[in-house]
Protein backbone atom coordinates (compact mmCIF):
# COMPACT_ATOMS: atom_id res chain seq x y z
CA UNK A 1 0.00 0.00 0.00
CA UNK A 2 1.42 3.51 -0.85
CA UNK A 3 1.69 6.16 1.09
CA UNK A 4 -0.21 8.29 -1.47
CA UNK A 5 -3.27 6.17 -1.06
CA UNK A 6 -3.31 6.08 2.87
CA UNK A 7 -3.29 9.81 2.48
CA UNK A 8 -6.41 9.54 0.23
CA UNK A 9 -8.28 7.60 2.92
CA UNK A 10 -7.33 10.49 5.84
CA UNK A 11 -7.38 13.77 4.76
CA UNK A 12 -6.32 14.80 8.53
CA UNK A 13 -2.05 15.05 8.51
CA UNK A 14 -1.88 13.39 11.90
CA UNK A 15 -4.46 10.57 11.38
CA UNK A 16 -2.61 10.34 7.62
CA UNK A 17 0.74 9.74 9.89
CA UNK A 18 -1.19 7.04 12.35
CA UNK A 19 -2.42 5.19 9.48
CA UNK A 20 1.33 5.13 8.24
CA UNK A 21 2.90 4.00 11.56
CA UNK A 22 0.25 1.26 11.73
CA UNK A 23 1.01 -0.16 7.83
CA UNK A 24 4.75 -0.28 8.74
CA UNK A 25 4.05 -2.02 12.15
CA UNK A 26 1.74 -4.23 10.40
CA UNK A 27 4.49 -5.53 7.81
CA UNK A 28 7.03 -5.66 10.68
CA UNK A 29 5.30 -7.85 12.44
CA UNK A 30 4.80 -9.58 9.29
CA UNK A 31 8.17 -10.08 8.38
CA UNK A 32 8.61 -11.51 12.08
CA UNK A 33 6.13 -14.17 11.55
CA UNK A 34 7.55 -15.40 8.62
CA UNK A 35 10.81 -15.72 10.20
CA UNK A 36 9.35 -17.93 12.90
CA UNK A 37 7.58 -20.03 10.11
CA UNK A 38 11.34 -20.61 8.96
CA UNK A 39 12.45 -21.44 12.26
CA UNK A 40 9.07 -23.53 12.98
CA UNK A 41 9.59 -25.73 9.69
CA UNK A 42 13.52 -26.20 10.55
CA UNK A 43 12.27 -27.68 13.84
CA UNK A 44 9.93 -29.52 12.70
CA UNK A 45 6.90 -28.09 15.13
CA UNK A 46 3.73 -28.24 13.25
CA UNK A 47 1.88 -26.53 16.41
CA UNK A 48 4.37 -23.88 15.98
CA UNK A 49 3.82 -23.36 12.47
CA UNK A 50 -0.50 -23.52 13.02
CA UNK A 51 0.00 -21.00 15.76
CA UNK A 52 2.13 -18.63 13.55
CA UNK A 53 -0.20 -19.43 10.33
CA UNK A 54 -3.47 -18.20 12.56
CA UNK A 55 -1.38 -15.61 13.47
CA UNK A 56 -0.48 -14.09 9.88
CA UNK A 57 -4.35 -14.56 8.99
CA UNK A 58 -5.54 -12.62 12.16
CA UNK A 59 -3.21 -9.46 10.52
CA UNK A 60 -5.35 -9.18 8.08
CA UNK A 61 -8.41 -7.76 10.32
CA UNK A 62 -6.38 -4.54 11.36
CA UNK A 63 -4.70 -3.87 7.65
CA UNK A 64 -8.79 -4.34 6.22
CA UNK A 65 -9.92 -2.12 9.16
CA UNK A 66 -6.91 0.36 8.13
CA UNK A 67 -8.01 0.35 4.42
CA UNK A 68 -11.77 1.71 4.89
CA UNK A 69 -10.73 4.35 7.10
CA UNK A 70 -11.43 2.76 11.00
CA UNK A 71 -8.08 4.21 12.01
CA UNK A 72 -8.68 3.67 16.14
CA UNK A 73 -10.43 0.38 15.28
CA UNK A 74 -7.37 -0.94 13.05
CA UNK A 75 -4.81 -0.07 15.78
CA UNK A 76 -6.41 -1.59 18.79
CA UNK A 77 -7.12 -4.91 16.73
CA UNK A 78 -3.51 -4.95 15.52
CA UNK A 79 -2.55 -4.54 19.39
CA UNK A 80 -4.22 -6.84 20.38
CA UNK A 81 -3.98 -9.64 18.14
CA UNK A 82 0.16 -9.52 18.84
CA UNK A 83 -0.55 -9.59 22.31
CA UNK A 84 -2.70 -12.57 22.04
CA UNK A 85 -0.95 -14.39 19.87
CA UNK A 86 2.51 -13.67 22.27
CA UNK A 87 0.40 -15.05 25.13
CA UNK A 88 -0.58 -17.98 23.43
CA UNK A 89 2.99 -18.91 22.11
CA UNK A 90 4.11 -18.30 26.18
CA UNK A 91 1.47 -20.65 27.22
CA UNK A 92 2.26 -23.63 24.14
CA UNK A 93 6.16 -22.97 25.35
CA UNK A 94 7.75 -22.31 28.67
CA UNK A 95 5.14 -19.77 29.76
CA UNK A 96 6.43 -16.88 31.79
CA UNK A 97 9.95 -18.08 31.04
CA UNK A 98 10.00 -18.16 27.31
CA UNK A 99 11.17 -15.46 25.32
CA UNK A 100 7.83 -14.12 23.88
CA UNK A 101 7.30 -12.42 26.71
CA UNK A 102 10.13 -10.18 25.65
CA UNK A 103 7.45 -8.79 23.51
CA UNK A 104 5.21 -7.40 25.79
CA UNK A 105 7.16 -4.11 26.59
CA UNK A 106 7.18 -4.17 22.95
CA UNK A 107 3.73 -4.01 22.71
CA UNK A 108 3.25 -1.09 24.63
CA UNK A 109 5.72 1.21 22.58
CA UNK A 110 3.11 -0.03 19.97
CA UNK A 111 0.25 0.72 21.61
CA UNK A 112 1.57 4.44 22.75
CA UNK A 113 2.45 4.84 18.97
CA UNK A 114 -0.95 3.77 17.85
CA UNK A 115 -3.82 4.29 20.15
CA UNK A 116 -5.40 7.02 22.22
CA UNK A 117 -4.75 7.69 25.57
CA UNK A 118 -7.77 6.15 27.06
CA UNK A 119 -7.36 3.34 24.57
CA UNK A 120 -3.93 2.95 25.75
CA UNK A 121 -4.73 2.54 29.55
CA UNK A 122 -7.12 -0.90 29.23
CA UNK A 123 -4.78 -1.99 26.91
CA UNK A 124 -1.75 -1.60 29.21
CA UNK A 125 -4.13 -3.21 31.74
CA UNK A 126 -4.66 -6.18 29.46
CA UNK A 127 -0.71 -6.93 28.95
CA UNK A 128 -0.51 -6.88 32.60
CA UNK A 129 -3.43 -9.25 32.86
CA UNK A 130 -1.91 -11.48 30.23
CA UNK A 131 1.46 -11.67 32.42
CA UNK A 132 -1.05 -12.60 35.82
CA UNK A 133 -2.39 -15.17 33.62
CA UNK A 134 1.21 -17.18 31.93
CA UNK A 135 2.61 -16.44 36.06
CA UNK A 136 -0.55 -17.65 38.15
CA UNK A 137 -1.76 -20.23 35.27
CA UNK A 138 0.86 -21.68 35.80
CA UNK A 139 1.75 -21.74 39.28
CA UNK A 140 -2.47 -22.96 39.92
CA UNK A 141 -1.45 -25.92 37.14
CA UNK A 142 -3.98 -23.96 34.65
CA UNK A 143 -1.10 -25.11 31.85
CA UNK A 144 1.75 -26.86 32.29
CA UNK A 145 5.11 -25.26 30.65
CA UNK A 146 7.03 -27.15 27.98
CA UNK A 147 10.43 -28.26 28.53
CA UNK A 148 13.16 -25.85 26.86
CA UNK A 149 13.98 -27.82 23.81
CA UNK A 150 14.98 -25.12 21.33
CA UNK A 151 18.05 -25.04 19.55
CA UNK A 152 20.26 -21.64 20.82
CA UNK A 153 20.26 -20.61 16.53
CA UNK A 154 16.15 -20.82 16.79
CA UNK A 155 16.47 -18.74 20.31
CA UNK A 156 19.25 -16.58 18.74
CA UNK A 157 17.03 -15.69 15.92
CA UNK A 158 13.64 -15.40 17.91
CA UNK A 159 15.59 -12.66 20.13
CA UNK A 160 16.89 -10.82 17.40
CA UNK A 161 13.55 -10.53 16.03
CA UNK A 162 11.78 -8.98 18.47
CA UNK A 163 14.89 -6.95 18.80
CA UNK A 164 14.23 -5.35 15.50
CA UNK A 165 10.67 -5.15 15.85
CA UNK A 166 11.37 -3.34 19.02
CA UNK A 167 14.11 -1.03 17.42
CA UNK A 168 11.27 -0.48 14.52
CA UNK A 169 8.89 0.52 17.13
CA UNK A 170 11.05 2.42 19.37
CA UNK A 171 12.63 4.64 15.85
CA UNK A 172 9.05 5.19 14.94
CA UNK A 173 7.89 6.43 18.02
CA UNK A 174 10.79 8.75 18.00
CA UNK A 175 10.07 10.11 15.06
CA UNK A 176 6.89 10.55 15.78
CA UNK A 177 8.03 12.69 18.79
CA UNK A 178 10.83 14.76 17.00
CA UNK A 179 8.03 15.54 14.41
CA UNK A 180 5.20 16.67 17.05
CA UNK A 181 8.01 18.90 18.48
CA UNK A 182 8.65 20.71 15.32
CA UNK A 183 5.15 20.80 14.48
CA UNK A 184 4.43 22.29 17.67
CA UNK A 185 7.62 24.72 17.03
CA UNK A 186 6.73 25.50 13.70
CA UNK A 187 3.04 26.78 15.14
CA UNK A 188 4.87 28.34 18.19
CA UNK A 189 6.45 30.27 15.66
CA UNK A 190 3.64 31.44 13.33
CA UNK A 191 1.95 32.63 16.52
CA UNK A 192 4.12 34.76 17.60
CA UNK A 193 4.91 36.11 13.78
CA UNK A 194 0.92 36.77 13.61
CA UNK A 195 0.88 38.39 17.07
CA UNK A 196 4.10 40.46 16.02
CA UNK A 197 2.17 41.34 12.72
CA UNK A 198 -0.96 42.15 14.65
CA UNK A 199 0.91 44.36 17.34
CA UNK A 200 2.06 46.42 14.05
CA UNK A 201 -0.55 46.37 12.61
CA UNK A 202 -2.71 48.00 15.66
CA UNK A 203 0.31 50.54 16.52
CA UNK A 204 1.83 51.41 13.17
CA UNK A 205 -0.12 53.77 10.48
CA UNK A 206 -0.83 51.72 7.00
CA UNK A 207 0.12 54.41 4.78
CA UNK A 208 3.59 55.79 6.13
CA UNK A 209 4.85 52.78 8.32
CA UNK A 210 5.13 55.23 11.35
CA UNK A 211 2.76 54.71 14.63
CA UNK A 212 -0.98 55.48 14.74
CA UNK A 213 -3.06 58.03 16.80
CA UNK A 214 -3.61 55.59 19.53
CA UNK A 215 -0.26 54.19 20.28
CA UNK A 216 0.97 57.96 20.27
CA UNK A 217 -2.02 58.44 23.12
CA UNK A 218 -0.50 55.33 25.01
CA UNK A 219 2.84 57.24 24.95
CA UNK A 220 2.24 60.26 26.11
CA UNK A 221 0.11 58.09 29.07
CA UNK A 222 3.62 56.12 29.60
CA UNK A 223 5.65 59.45 29.33
CA UNK A 224 3.73 61.04 32.27
CA UNK A 225 3.50 57.65 34.67
CA UNK A 226 7.68 57.09 33.97
CA UNK A 227 7.60 61.61 34.82
CA UNK A 228 9.73 61.38 31.82
CA UNK A 229 10.32 65.21 31.94
CA UNK A 230 10.75 67.66 30.36
CA UNK A 231 8.84 66.57 27.17
CA UNK A 232 8.32 68.11 24.10
CA UNK A 233 5.83 67.89 21.55
CA UNK A 234 5.90 69.04 18.05
CA UNK A 235 2.24 69.07 15.77
CA UNK A 236 2.91 69.38 12.25
CA UNK A 237 0.09 69.85 9.82
CA UNK A 238 0.59 68.79 5.65
CA UNK A 239 -0.17 72.05 3.70
CA UNK A 240 -1.89 71.50 0.24
CA UNK A 241 -3.13 68.10 1.12
CA UNK A 242 -6.56 68.02 -0.09
CA UNK A 243 -5.96 70.21 -3.21
CA UNK A 244 -3.21 67.77 -4.20
CA UNK A 245 -5.77 65.14 -3.70
CA UNK A 246 -8.32 66.97 -5.86
CA UNK A 247 -6.33 68.20 -8.64
CA UNK A 248 -3.59 65.09 -8.79
CA UNK A 249 -5.43 62.20 -7.65
CA UNK A 250 -5.27 60.51 -4.02
CA UNK A 251 -2.31 58.68 -5.15
CA UNK A 252 -0.57 61.74 -5.21
CA UNK A 253 -1.64 62.72 -2.00
CA UNK A 254 -0.32 59.41 -0.59
CA UNK A 255 3.48 59.89 -2.08
CA UNK A 256 3.50 63.65 -0.05
CA UNK A 257 2.36 62.07 3.31
CA UNK A 258 4.99 59.20 2.71
CA UNK A 259 7.70 61.41 1.83
CA UNK A 260 6.95 63.92 5.03
CA UNK A 261 6.80 60.81 7.21
CA UNK A 262 10.17 59.90 5.88
CA UNK A 263 11.68 62.94 6.28
CA UNK A 264 10.73 63.19 9.36
CA UNK A 265 11.87 59.73 11.09
CA UNK A 266 15.11 61.38 9.71
CA UNK A 267 15.27 63.56 11.92
CA UNK A 268 13.77 62.55 15.44
CA UNK A 269 15.67 60.07 17.81
CA UNK A 270 14.64 56.31 18.45
CA UNK A 271 13.39 57.39 21.72
CA UNK A 272 11.16 60.01 20.19
CA UNK A 273 7.28 58.68 18.78
CA UNK A 274 6.54 60.30 15.56
CA UNK A 275 3.01 59.41 14.89
CA UNK A 276 0.31 59.62 12.08
CA UNK A 277 -2.38 61.33 14.10
CA UNK A 278 -5.03 62.17 11.10
CA UNK A 279 -4.90 62.65 7.74
CA UNK A 280 -2.70 65.19 7.28
CA UNK A 281 -1.68 65.49 10.72
CA UNK A 282 1.54 64.55 12.46
CA UNK A 283 2.99 64.82 16.19
CA UNK A 284 6.01 63.95 18.00
CA UNK A 285 6.62 63.15 21.07
CA UNK A 286 10.15 64.10 22.37
CA UNK A 287 11.33 62.77 26.22
CA UNK A 288 13.84 64.79 28.17
CA UNK A 289 14.13 67.47 25.77
CA UNK A 290 13.78 71.65 26.93
CA UNK A 291 12.11 73.96 24.74
CA UNK A 292 16.09 75.32 23.71
CA UNK A 293 16.55 71.73 22.16
CA UNK A 294 12.87 71.23 20.51
CA UNK A 295 13.44 74.92 19.32
CA UNK A 296 16.50 73.11 17.36
CA UNK A 297 14.80 70.16 16.17
CA UNK A 298 12.04 72.49 14.55
CA UNK A 299 14.63 74.43 12.71
CA UNK A 300 16.34 71.32 11.53
CA UNK A 301 13.27 69.88 10.62
CA UNK A 302 12.70 73.43 8.58
CA UNK A 303 16.21 73.03 6.95
CA UNK A 304 15.63 69.43 5.81
CA UNK A 305 12.03 70.45 4.19
CA UNK A 306 13.70 73.39 2.56
CA UNK A 307 16.75 71.01 1.21
CA UNK A 308 14.23 68.16 -0.03
CA UNK A 309 11.91 70.84 -2.08
CA UNK A 310 15.19 72.52 -3.93
CA UNK A 311 15.79 69.01 -5.75
CA UNK A 312 12.29 67.86 -5.69
CA UNK A 313 10.54 71.25 -6.89
CA UNK A 314 7.66 69.20 -8.42
CA UNK A 315 7.04 67.21 -5.38
CA UNK A 316 7.02 70.67 -2.62
CA UNK A 317 6.79 70.13 0.86
CA UNK A 318 4.56 72.77 2.93
CA UNK A 319 4.35 72.01 6.97
CA UNK A 320 2.87 74.17 9.54
CA UNK A 321 4.83 73.50 12.47
CA UNK A 322 4.02 73.84 16.04
CA UNK A 323 5.35 72.78 19.92
CA UNK A 324 5.51 73.75 23.46
CA UNK A 325 7.44 72.07 26.12
CA UNK A 326 5.82 70.70 29.69
CA UNK A 327 7.81 71.00 32.66
CA UNK A 328 5.93 68.49 35.03
CA UNK A 329 2.77 68.42 34.11
CA UNK A 330 -0.55 67.47 31.87
CA UNK A 331 1.10 66.39 28.37
CA UNK A 332 -2.63 66.55 26.96
CA UNK A 333 -2.49 70.51 27.80
CA UNK A 334 0.91 70.66 25.98
CA UNK A 335 -0.31 69.35 23.07
CA UNK A 336 -3.26 71.64 22.58
CA UNK A 337 -0.76 74.41 22.86
CA UNK A 338 1.14 72.82 20.01
CA UNK A 339 -2.00 72.40 17.96
CA UNK A 340 -2.60 75.80 18.23
CA UNK A 341 0.43 76.65 17.65
CA UNK A 342 0.26 75.19 14.76
CA UNK A 343 -2.82 76.53 13.50
CA UNK A 344 -1.87 80.19 14.06
CA UNK A 345 1.48 78.80 11.68
CA UNK A 346 -0.94 78.09 9.00
CA UNK A 347 -3.28 80.68 9.45
CA UNK A 348 0.38 83.14 8.45
CA UNK A 349 1.00 81.09 5.84
CA UNK A 350 -2.24 81.72 4.07
CA UNK A 351 -2.42 85.19 4.75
Amino acid sequence: MKKGRLQSIYANDAESRVANIILKIVYAILAAYLVVIVVGAILGDMKLLLTTAAAILMLLIPWVMLMRGWLRASGDILVLNVLLVATIFATNGQGYHDIVTMTFPVIIVIASLLVPQRDFFWISLTTIGAVAWLVFGEAFGMFSPAPNTTPPFADFIMITVILLVAIIAVGMLTENIHRSSRIAEQEISSRKTIESELRYQSTHDSLTGIYNRAFFDEAMERMELEQQYPVSIIAADVDRLKRINDTQGHVMGDDLLYNVAQLLASVFRSDDVLARIGGDEFAILLPRTDPETVTRVVNRVQTIILEYNKSHPDQAIQLSIGYSTSAQGNLIAAYKVADEEMYADKLKRRK
